[in-house]
């Protein structure tokens, strides 16, 4: 009998992105006969700077300056490495018996472990991930993000390209409705019309809040379209609240609460584009799902070149300029975007959907290495 591979994820719910990347990594990993587990390291080492990093996203721009400067970088990493050991000795069963540690947060670095990798989900990369101790690989999920991997010196025998892993069911749901009839049978289900635009509204429940600008525009833009707004507002039950009442007369609207992954990769292949103000892992979902994406905003600092990738690609636009100004000019172009983007969208789905199995050659490569 082979023995598994035994791998710990390291992750901190810093908003839902590094928590959706350990998800998808364990099963996948999983899947591919190791032995996978997810520990959220960040609220054990530090409870205030976990309550910091979730509640106040407000904060992230300043947060990232400060983690792209040296020494600073390394002295917020070391802070957070003081009693990590001791910890992940008492806290996780077999830790001394760990093959693989994967971090997919850059202020956890792994110590331990035959290989230990970190994960550069977004496409700029700051001083912190090179701060130590380092990494023997990065896995950078976008081409973008190399360049200045390169430029802060991390070794480039270190670093792996590899596209982003997503969940399960962004695969799953998302080869289903490579046929047209069944992504209409979803929507069906949905109870949704053939002749109605679904319009995704993509921020996460920490940046939720910057949609109500754009309410108004788009309910005296939209109102008589045939079109429907779906705003995803995860765990902001107050917003989903506030908002659901305002615009209860308004069918244009639908505010929806937390959704779990087969949920929201539903949603995704049935809409017609996407609206966001944060991307992150979505931005790898939204391709998996085939949803062209208009971004209206972006978290300050490391997710500002998610324009480049949607761009880039040819998938979505960046609309700039103020609320009324971006709603005008999704007006012009939301009736054909699909249409008008279609072969990016299909290429870009191919390319993700090979993701997988190329994540495995590059792990089992990489397992096969260290033993030899």
């Amino acid at each position: 009998m082979i023995n598994k591979k035994n791998v710990l994820i390291l992750t901190g719910k810093s908003g839902g992105g590094h928590l959706s990347i350990a998800q998808s990594f364990c099963y996948w990993l999983n899947k591919w006969g190791y032995n996978a587990q997810i520990y959220n390291i960040i609220p054990v080492l530090n409870k205030k700077i976990n309550d910091f990093l979730y509640h106040t996203p407000r904060t992230y721009k300043s947060l990232f300056k400060i983690s792209n400067r040296y020494p600073l970088a390394d002295i917020m990493t070391f802070s957070f490495h003081l009693d990590l050991e001791r910890k992940l000795k008492k806290s996780v069963p077999n830790y001394s018996l760990t093959d693989i540690v994967i971090s997919t947060h850059p202020l956890v670095h792994p110590q331990k472990g035959k290989i230990r990798i970190m994960i550069v989900p977004d496409p700029t990369v700051h001083a912190t991930y090179k701060a130590v101790p380092k990494a023997d690989y990065y896995f950078i999920f976008w081409p973008e993000a190399l360049e200045r991997a390169k430029k802060i010196k991390i070794n480039n025998d270190r670093l792996i390209v590899t596209n982003p892993l997503a969940r399960i069911s962004f695969y799953r749901i998302g080869k289903l409705c490579q046929n047209e009839k069944n992504r209409q049978q979803i929507r069906q289900q949905l109870g949704i019309s053939s002749d109605t635009k679904i319009g995704l509204v993509m921020a996460g429940s920490e940046w939720i809040n910057r949609v109500k600008n754009y309410l108004d525009p788009l309910a005296s833009e939209f109102s008589q379209k045939k079109v429907l707004f779906v705003f995803l507002c995860g765990k902001n039950i107050k917003f989903m609240s506030q908002l659901s009442a305002k615009y209860s007369s308004l069918k244009i609207f639908k505010f929806l609460g937390w959704l779990d992954e087969e949920e929201v990769a539903t949603w995704m292949n049935a809409a017609d584009f996407g609206i966001a103000f944060s991307l992150a892992q979505m931005s790898a979902e939204a391709g998996l799902s085939r949803l062209p994406i208009f971004i209206f905003s972006l978290m300050s600092g490391q997710e500002e070149k998610y324009r480049d990738v949607v761009e880039n690609r040819g998938v979505g636009f960046y609309l700039p300029g103020k609320p009324k100004i971006q709603v005008a000019v999704l007006k012009s172009l939301y009736p054909n975007i699909r249409n008008l983007l279609w072969d990016n969208l299909e290429l870009w789905q191919d390319t993700l959907l090979k993701t997988p199995d190329q994540m495995r050659k590059m792990i089992d490569g990489l397992g096969r290495k260290s033993q030899s």
